[in-house]
């Protein structure tokens, strides 16, 4: 019963860790696009 529990925490958890790396990659493509667009701009 109690490992069931665990399952489901662990399960929760990965779920979450899995949003963040979600949101990291885009925040990491949009710092990428950014620094490729900015010598365009001053061009």
């Amino acid at each position: 019963m109690t490992m069931m529990i665990r399952d489901d925490i662990d399960n929760h958890l990965l779920s979450k860790n899995k949003q963040c790396v979600v949101h990291l990659n885009i925040f990491i493509y949009l710092f990428i696009s950014y620094l490729y667009t900015l010598p365009i701009i001053k061009l």
